[in-house]
């Protein structure tokens, strides 16, 4: 069995709604994109087995528009250690895996995504609202993966503007 990661980074957020960061909403701009991503990933078929998801507001607000364009609930793992988590965070939340994940996706921020995607594939890449980066390996562990750097392949990085235009 091959491994697939997505990682996500949230959809765009509001920033002048005077709560916390934490409690920050998502924006127009975040509830359009969101499901469009969700969209575009079913399409092309890459669902996750498994989310594993941030404990703000703007994450789990993108995971339930991604939810509502698959037309399932994905029993996402919230996770308050991938609140603004840096790397060794996010390494622990990929080699905490169970093994009968096939495609597993992370729903976090930056900086953390942008280092994630850097430190597994080597790749440096920019990591915009509700981007969708998709590496892929062979059958190796998740915990063996998450370790060793350059251990998977940047397939794609999908990006809404690229998809849709600034303006769509």
């Amino acid at each position: 069995m091959s491994r697939t990661l997505l990682v996500m980074r949230h959809a765009k957020s509001s920033w002048d709604t005077g709560v916390s960061d934490h409690d920050r909403p998502l924006n127009a701009r975040g509830q359009r994109d969101a499901p469009r991503m969700g969209e575009e990933l079913l399409a092309r078929g890459w669902l996750p087995d498994r989310v594993v998801v941030s404990d703000a507001e703007r994450t789990l607000e993108t995971v339930a528009w991604l939810e509502h364009a698959w037309g399932r609930e994905l029993h996402a793992h919230r996770s308050s250690r991938l609140y603004l988590a840096g790397l060794g965070d996010l390494v622990a939340a990929i080699a905490a895996t169970p093994p009968e994940v096939a495609t597993l996706m992370l729903v976090g921020h930056n900086p953390g995504c942008e280092e994630l995607v850097e430190h597994l594939s080597g790749v440096p890449v920019r990591m915009t609202t509700a981007n969708v980066a998709r590496m892929v390996a062979d059958d190796r562990p998740w915990d063996v993966l998450a370790h060793r750097p350059c251990a998977l392949a940047l397939d794609t990085v999908l990006r809404p503007r690229e998809l849709w235009g600034p303006e769509a």
